[in-house]
Protein backbone atom coordinates (compact mmCIF):
# COMPACT_ATOMS: atom_id res chain seq x y z
CA UNK A 1 0.00 0.00 0.00
CA UNK A 2 1.38 3.04 -0.98
CA UNK A 3 2.20 5.87 1.76
CA UNK A 4 0.24 8.89 2.29
CA UNK A 5 1.99 12.15 1.67
CA UNK A 6 1.11 14.26 4.92
CA UNK A 7 -1.09 16.98 4.56
CA UNK A 8 0.83 20.49 3.72
CA UNK A 9 1.11 22.68 6.43
CA UNK A 10 -1.20 25.46 6.51
CA UNK A 11 0.32 29.16 7.50
CA UNK A 12 -0.93 32.33 7.81
CA UNK A 13 2.73 32.79 5.53
CA UNK A 14 2.51 35.04 1.65
CA UNK A 15 4.79 34.83 -0.79
CA UNK A 16 5.33 38.62 -0.34
CA UNK A 17 6.34 37.96 3.13
CA UNK A 18 8.25 34.58 2.53
CA UNK A 19 10.14 36.66 -0.52
CA UNK A 20 11.26 39.32 2.53
CA UNK A 21 12.48 36.98 4.63
CA UNK A 22 14.44 34.88 2.15
CA UNK A 23 16.17 38.03 1.41
CA UNK A 24 17.11 39.07 4.92
CA UNK A 25 18.72 35.63 5.60
CA UNK A 26 20.59 35.73 2.46
CA UNK A 27 21.63 39.19 3.26
CA UNK A 28 22.49 37.84 7.24
CA UNK A 29 24.50 35.33 5.33
CA UNK A 30 26.19 37.72 3.17
CA UNK A 31 27.50 39.93 5.95
CA UNK A 32 28.94 36.69 7.88
CA UNK A 33 30.60 35.19 4.92
CA UNK A 34 32.16 38.80 4.74
CA UNK A 35 32.87 39.09 7.81
CA UNK A 36 34.72 35.80 7.86
CA UNK A 37 36.71 36.28 5.23
CA UNK A 38 37.74 39.54 7.13
CA UNK A 39 38.85 37.69 10.11
CA UNK A 40 40.56 35.28 8.01
CA UNK A 41 42.38 37.79 6.20
CA UNK A 42 43.45 39.33 9.65
CA UNK A 43 44.53 35.83 10.91
CA UNK A 44 46.94 35.80 8.32
CA UNK A 45 48.50 39.50 8.50
CA UNK A 46 48.54 38.30 12.43
CA UNK A 47 50.50 35.19 10.70
CA UNK A 48 52.97 37.20 9.14
CA UNK A 49 53.79 39.56 12.30
CA UNK A 50 55.03 36.76 13.92
CA UNK A 51 52.01 35.75 16.13
CA UNK A 52 51.21 32.49 17.53
CA UNK A 53 47.84 31.72 16.43
CA UNK A 54 47.28 28.72 18.13
CA UNK A 55 48.44 31.00 21.28
CA UNK A 56 46.44 33.55 20.46
CA UNK A 57 43.44 31.25 20.06
CA UNK A 58 43.88 29.98 23.58
CA UNK A 59 44.30 33.47 24.97
CA UNK A 60 40.55 34.25 23.26
CA UNK A 61 39.49 31.41 25.18
CA UNK A 62 40.53 32.40 28.68
CA UNK A 63 39.61 35.65 28.11
CA UNK A 64 35.65 34.17 27.40
CA UNK A 65 36.11 32.70 31.42
CA UNK A 66 35.99 34.50 34.67
CA UNK A 67 39.41 35.59 35.91
CA UNK A 68 39.32 32.75 38.60
CA UNK A 69 38.66 29.94 36.08
CA UNK A 70 40.89 31.20 33.87
CA UNK A 71 43.68 31.50 36.44
CA UNK A 72 42.63 27.79 37.20
CA UNK A 73 43.50 26.68 33.56
CA UNK A 74 46.25 27.83 33.58
CA UNK A 75 47.53 26.51 36.89
CA UNK A 76 46.44 23.05 35.87
CA UNK A 77 48.13 23.24 32.37
CA UNK A 78 51.23 24.35 34.12
CA UNK A 79 50.64 21.22 37.15
CA UNK A 80 49.46 18.49 34.64
CA UNK A 81 52.86 19.38 32.59
CA UNK A 82 54.91 18.99 35.57
CA UNK A 83 53.34 15.59 36.20
CA UNK A 84 54.07 14.85 32.86
CA UNK A 85 57.92 15.85 33.12
CA UNK A 86 57.30 18.69 30.62
CA UNK A 87 58.25 21.74 32.80
CA UNK A 88 56.07 24.02 31.20
CA UNK A 89 56.72 27.58 33.09
CA UNK A 90 59.36 26.12 34.93
CA UNK A 91 61.42 29.58 33.80
CA UNK A 92 59.60 32.59 33.28
CA UNK A 93 62.42 34.01 30.80
CA UNK A 94 62.80 30.63 29.03
CA UNK A 95 59.92 31.77 26.39
CA UNK A 96 60.99 35.66 26.38
CA UNK A 97 58.83 36.79 28.22
CA UNK A 98 60.70 38.77 30.77
CA UNK A 99 59.88 42.15 32.35
CA UNK A 100 61.58 44.28 29.71
CA UNK A 101 59.27 43.31 27.03
CA UNK A 102 56.05 46.15 27.31
CA UNK A 103 53.52 47.29 24.91
CA UNK A 104 54.00 51.68 24.81
CA UNK A 105 51.93 54.08 26.68
CA UNK A 106 49.69 54.76 23.47
CA UNK A 107 49.30 51.35 22.52
CA UNK A 108 48.47 50.27 26.12
CA UNK A 109 45.48 52.60 26.63
CA UNK A 110 44.05 52.00 23.20
CA UNK A 111 44.27 48.23 24.76
CA UNK A 112 42.26 49.38 27.78
CA UNK A 113 39.67 51.44 26.13
CA UNK A 114 38.90 47.49 24.09
CA UNK A 115 38.68 45.96 26.78
CA UNK A 116 36.37 48.65 28.63
CA UNK A 117 34.63 49.01 25.48
CA UNK A 118 34.23 44.53 25.12
CA UNK A 119 33.31 44.61 28.87
CA UNK A 120 30.72 46.94 28.68
CA UNK A 121 29.20 45.13 25.56
CA UNK A 122 28.97 42.02 27.29
CA UNK A 123 27.23 44.02 30.78
CA UNK A 124 25.04 45.40 28.37
CA UNK A 125 24.21 42.02 26.33
CA UNK A 126 24.00 40.19 29.94
CA UNK A 127 21.11 42.30 31.02
CA UNK A 128 23.25 44.49 34.24
CA UNK A 129 22.81 47.88 34.86
CA UNK A 130 24.69 50.86 33.38
CA UNK A 131 25.20 51.97 36.87
CA UNK A 132 27.70 48.74 37.01
CA UNK A 133 30.48 50.50 35.26
CA UNK A 134 33.42 50.33 37.16
CA UNK A 135 35.57 53.32 35.99
CA UNK A 136 35.65 56.85 37.35
CA UNK A 137 33.58 58.93 35.17
CA UNK A 138 34.86 61.32 32.99
CA UNK A 139 37.54 59.11 31.74
CA UNK A 140 38.15 57.41 28.17
CA UNK A 141 37.39 54.16 29.61
CA UNK A 142 34.42 54.80 31.17
CA UNK A 143 33.08 56.55 28.12
CA UNK A 144 34.44 53.43 25.99
CA UNK A 145 32.80 50.89 28.48
CA UNK A 146 29.14 53.10 28.95
CA UNK A 147 29.48 52.82 24.67
CA UNK A 148 29.96 49.21 24.56
CA UNK A 149 27.07 48.69 27.23
CA UNK A 150 24.59 50.52 24.52
CA UNK A 151 26.09 48.01 21.80
CA UNK A 152 25.27 45.20 24.00
CA UNK A 153 21.43 46.24 25.33
CA UNK A 154 21.12 46.88 20.98
CA UNK A 155 21.85 43.35 20.32
CA UNK A 156 20.36 41.97 23.21
CA UNK A 157 17.12 43.56 21.87
CA UNK A 158 17.59 42.35 18.51
CA UNK A 159 18.12 38.58 19.44
CA UNK A 160 15.11 38.73 21.76
CA UNK A 161 12.96 40.10 19.08
CA UNK A 162 14.49 37.80 16.31
CA UNK A 163 13.31 34.63 18.57
CA UNK A 164 10.32 36.38 19.78
CA UNK A 165 10.16 35.71 23.45
CA UNK A 166 7.45 37.46 24.82
CA UNK A 167 7.94 36.27 28.21
CA UNK A 168 11.32 37.78 28.24
CA UNK A 169 10.56 41.30 26.64
CA UNK A 170 11.28 43.96 28.38
CA UNK A 171 8.63 46.42 29.11
CA UNK A 172 7.01 49.06 26.60
CA UNK A 173 9.33 51.98 26.46
CA UNK A 174 12.68 49.68 27.55
CA UNK A 175 13.44 48.47 24.16
CA UNK A 176 15.68 51.39 23.74
CA UNK A 177 19.20 50.97 23.32
CA UNK A 178 19.88 54.20 24.94
CA UNK A 179 17.62 53.45 27.75
CA UNK A 180 20.01 53.55 30.91
CA UNK A 181 17.85 51.20 32.57
CA UNK A 182 18.62 47.77 32.26
CA UNK A 183 16.45 45.62 29.87
CA UNK A 184 16.45 42.37 32.29
CA UNK A 185 15.89 42.56 36.20
CA UNK A 186 19.13 41.31 37.55
CA UNK A 187 20.24 41.21 40.73
CA UNK A 188 22.89 44.06 40.56
CA UNK A 189 26.48 44.61 41.53
CA UNK A 190 29.21 46.99 40.85
CA UNK A 191 29.68 50.80 41.39
CA UNK A 192 26.80 52.90 42.08
CA UNK A 193 26.35 56.59 40.12
CA UNK A 194 27.20 59.14 42.96
CA UNK A 195 24.95 61.95 43.70
CA UNK A 196 26.81 63.98 41.49
CA UNK A 197 26.77 61.88 38.68
CA UNK A 198 22.56 61.63 38.93
CA UNK A 199 22.30 65.10 38.72
CA UNK A 200 24.62 65.44 35.74
CA UNK A 201 22.39 62.77 34.38
CA UNK A 202 25.69 60.05 33.69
Amino acid sequence: MAEKLAPPVTSNLTPNTFLGLYREIATAQREIEAATGRKRAILKRAKGAGVDLDALALMQRLANLEPEDAEMRLRNLVRYSHWADMQIGAQADLFGATDDQHPNDKARGEHLEFQADDAGYRAGYAGDAIDTNPHQAGTPVFDRWRQGWHNGQAALVAKMAAAGDDDEKPGAGEAKPKDDKPKIAKVQTGRRKTGAENRAGL
